[in-house]
């Protein structure tokens, strides 16, 4: 791994959605030893969960951290008596963001559901053994306030105060939107001593950071000027045999071999940058207090304040043209509406995309899908 002077830029290089299937999590692990992630977010709620939480243990130097799922393919831990609004008459939990964000703006998602799901998957991973550095959500539902505002109460109780903040540069009505929610979880996150990093990526680039594009990534990056920074990644097998049930169509393999190719650890090491934890990124701020810097465009960043305990985890748009939705009613959640006939297809981490229902469906990024309709499953799964 990269070694640098602590004076050095902090660069952490993450990877979402450990134990969605063991093929994932033996991705993530190959590309701690052989390549640059330094952090792994933890699924619980996923198929291979169970059988790879214990290989952590023979990894001590990778960060780890709770990725809380009340979205997505599998079901919440909890039964659907327990967590009535989290789940549709099935007992499923809402597949997408954009099922989930109408139903919290219109007051249909119980907080106390929330952070019923959110105590049991975080218990579940500690009871694992497992040391919780930071804290962050499946599809980034963290950013909505009242998401946040459970996350940050569960993340104090446990003396977790370090969270990811996902961003965009996208000129699109959810990337508009990313930014003005960042900016608002940044200015919460100030109020609270909670620490996260000055500036991120992999949000818009989700699913296609092959090696070019991700020496791209780190480019930018590096030229924000921000002394601690974060790149988003999703490794995984190239032919996963569980990967019918994920309708992302991320070139999961193809972020592995980016991962750990030549050109990309040279990038790092001509930037500058020392790869480390979301620990310490913590240890960091404590010791050398708030970042004082405002990166430039293209990765928003902000200043932050020195958590209580690292380790166990407002520039808005004035873009003129910039949609301006009913009160009440976040832009996001008018782009998810907006037309019955279109479906906005959705990823891991809200890229988007706008088609005609009956077009390449099977392809579409975690596409929504109405309440009702068949899921795929996967034989064997635990309980």
């Amino acid at each position: 791994m990269t070694s640098a002077p602590r004076d050095h830029p902090l660069l952490i290089v993450n990877a979402d959605d450990y134990g969605l299937t063991e093929g994932v999590s033996r991705a993530i692990l190959r590309a701690h030893t052989d390549g640059i992630i330094t952090s792994t977010s933890v699924l619980t709620l996923a198929p291979g969960f169970d059988r790879s939480v214990g290989w952590l243990a023979d990894h001590p130097s990778l960060g780890t951290g709770a990725h809380l799922a009340a979205v997505g393919e599998d079901p919440p831990l909890l039964t659907a008596r327990e967590v009535p609004t989290l789940v549709d008459r099935r007992g499923r939990m809402h597949y997408s963001w954009r099922q989930f964000l109408p139903l919290a703006a219109a007051r249909r998602i119980d907080p106390d559901d929330l952070r019923r799901e959110f105590s049991a998957q975080l218990d579940l991973l500690l009871g694992a053994g497992v040391a919780v550095d930071h804290l962050d959500t499946h599809q980034n539902i963290h950013l909505w306030p009242m998401v946040r505002d459970v996350v940050l109460e569960l993340g104090e109780a446990r003396g977790v105060k370090v969270i990811r903040v996902t961003r965009s540069t996208a000129a699109s009505v959810v990337g508009q939107t990313v930014r003005r929610l960042a900016a608002q979880l940044e200015a919460t996150l100030d109020q609270r001593g909670w620490a996260y990093a000055d500036a991120s990526t992999g949000l818009d680039e989700a699913g296609n950071l092959d090696t070019p594009a991700m020496v791209r990534a780190l480019d930018r990056l590096a030229g924000t000027g921000a002394k601690t920074a974060e790149l988003a990644s999703h490794p995984g097998g190239h032919n996963d045999p569980v990967r019918h049930r994920y309708h992302w169509n991320y070139s999961w393999g193809g972020e592995l071999d980016a991962l750990c190719s030549v050109e990309v650890r040279t990038a790092i090491d001509r930037q500058g940058w020392q790869l480390g934890t979301f620990a310490d990124l913590a240890d960091r701020i404590a010791r050398n207090g708030p970042a004082e810097t405002n990166p430039p465009d293209p990765v928003p960043a902000g200043p932050k304040l020195a958590p209580s305990n690292g380790r166990v985890a407002n520039p808005m748009s004035t873009n003129p043209t910039d949609p301006t939705p009913a009160p009440g009613r976040p832009a996001v959640v008018a782009a998810a509406t907006r037309n019955p006939q279109t479906t906005v297809r959705d990823d891991d981490n809200g890229n988007t995309s706008d088609s005609n229902t009956s077009n390449n469906a099977d392809t579409a990024d975690n596409a929504p899908k109405p309440d009702g309709a068949a899921r795929p499953t996967t034989p064997g799964k635990p309980a």
